[in-house]
């Protein structure tokens, strides 16, 4: 079967997957949702946590009562710390949540499920899901990994951020703020994630995660530095390529392609993983992060209309073509079966000149222990038309949902959520004038996980480009399901890069 017909064949299998996941959305049908704010909801969200007062200019008082998110141990760190602790973001993190503790008389306390590492994917899902299930919930809210949150959805288990099909804000004072434009809320990250006006899954400041999950081009600088990578295409080093929009996957395949050095100490003939390469790839997200850097996604969606699928043509099957003979060349290692740990150790001690990861990855031990030089830059544009750098992201960054069965607690849900958020960006509360946010990104993502001053620059190109895709929100059914063929939308790609 050739490369055509696979793509015929599996776009029959995207149609039909995509509209059982429009069908099955719960809630409202086209048309259901007001796009007209009502005039008295116009201009009312607020710019810090002194405005939240009710009509009467009573200060809200939740009496003491705790706002509880369920989430991940490893993860924590976005939503909660204790007053000991002083590592990395910790004292702002407490900082901000005591402000808003104190401020409406109510506790955040973290709900936490004990998971083995980031390999372990399924056990916050299943305590999550159990819980809306038998409706024997300890939380009131979710903080989960994007791509684990599609079956809850699909089930009816959240509810709407947004509004209900009677143009009623279920959660009071967000619907508000999102409607009118609130700083904390990113548009181009909500939207893709919504169907039809409803939006069951929702990013905010809060969601630190979707910064270090952008997935970036790390490259061994003194390999690349050494082989005169740079200078041989005619260019100063490797910034100048990206400076100039010249940053594109024919010419990323042209350095990579051939660049494959055997190992002299032992192996076997051909590639293994004694041997150097050009390209280190181990994810199916990181093959999907390609196909949204070349400014393609699954799923048209901007969060009102019903999602379209993107149409494929003849330069779509062309750089699908080129994309999987980059990763199929003599160059590339795709090292699906590492861990982690083994992966970011495979490109540390030099196998690798090239090597996909998301930002995350930086701040690891393994990688500060690097003995060369790295650098980062974005993925490669599909060519030098493009206008943009464009970001895809790992699926692994937290999403917040209300529990359907928590309807009753939309109140305190609101005003707190949107407070935390709200605070996670202010400096005006900080006689230095940090706050949560910058000094994750400033100091964590950027200072702290580069060692070249042009990198800093770099991750700014990075975290500007991102996009988002509907899709990336059912991965994880592959895991959880898989009998489930509407599900394999995502592997489109991966079945087209991986067999000739």
């Amino acid at each position: 079967m050739n490369k055509t017909q696979w793509t015929r064949i599996l776009l029959c299998v995207m149609l039909v997957a995509c509209m059982l996941f429009l069908c099955a959305c719960p809630g409202g049908t086209p048309g259901d949702t007001p796009t007209d704010i009502p005039p008295e909801r116009q201009g009312v969200w607020r710019d810090s946590i002194d405005e939240y007062e009710l009509e009467n200019d009573t200060v809200y008082n939740f009496g003491g009562d705790s706002l509880s998110i369920s989430c991940r141990d490893d993860y924590v760190y976005e939503l909660y710390a204790d007053s000991t602790s002083q590592e990395g973001i910790d004292p702002m993190v407490y900082k901000r949540n005591k402000r808003i503790e104190d401020r409406f008389n109510v506790k955040v306390k973290p709900v936490i499920t004990v998971c083995q590492g980031t390999d372990d994917q399924l056990t916050h899902y299943e305590e999550v899901a159990n819980a809306i299930k038998t409706g024997q919930m300890k939380f009131d809210m979710v903080s989960m990994w994007a791509y684990q949150s599609g079956k809850i959805i699909l089930s009816g288990g959240y509810l709407d951020w947004r509004m209900n099909a009677n143009g009623e804000y279920l959660v009071p004072f967000v619907g508000e703020s999102i409607a009118n434009g609130a700083e904390w809320w990113p548009t181009k990250m909500n939207d893709p994630s919504s169907v039809l006006g409803c939006q069951y899954v929702a990013i905010s400041d809060l969601c630190l995660t979707s910064y270090e999950n952008a997935f970036a081009m790390v490259y061994n600088y003194d390999m690349v530095t050494n082989e005169g990578i740079a200078s041989k295409l005619g260019y100063k080093d490797m910034y100048d390529i990206v400076d100039k929009g010249e940053w594109t996957l024919s010419l990323m395949n042209d350095i990579v392609k051939d660049y494959h050095h055997e190992s002299k100490t032992g192996g076997v003939e051909g590639k293994d993983v004694t041997d150097t390469f050009g390209l280190l790839i181990n994810s199916a997200t990181s093959i999907d992060a390609f196909i949204h850097s070349f400014g393609y996604n699954v799923l048209n969606n901007n969060g009102v209309d019903m999602p379209q699928l993107w149409n494929v043509d003849g330069n779509m099957v062309t750089t699908i073509e080129h994309l999987r003979d980059m990763c199929n060349s003599t160059g590339a290692w795709i090292g699906m079966n590492f861990t982690l740990v083994q992966y970011d150790q495979f490109f540390t001690e030099g196998h690798a000149m090239f090597a996909s990861m998301p930002l995350e990855r930086l701040r690891t031990s393994t990688m500060h222990a690097m003995e060369d030089d790295y650098g980062i830059l974005p993925y490669p544009k599909l060519n030098a038309g493009q206008k943009e750098y464009i970001t895809g992201s790992a699926d692994h960054y937290n999403v917040l949902s209300i529990p359907l069965d928590q309807i009753g607690r939309t109140e305190i849900i609101g005003v707190v959520i949107e407070a935390l958020s709200a605070e996670t960006g202010n400096t005006a509360n900080d006689e230095k004038g940090r706050s949560v946010k910058s000094t994750f990104y400033d100091t964590l993502l950027k200072t702290n996980s580069t060692r070249l001053i042009q990198d800093e620059r770099m991750i700014d190109t990075i975290i500007n480009g991102r996009v988002y895709d509907l899709v990336t929100y059912h991965h994880a059914d592959l895991l959880i399901d898989q009998t489930n063929i509407s599900n394999h939308l995502h592997a489109f790609f991966r079945v087209l890069v991986n067999n000739p």
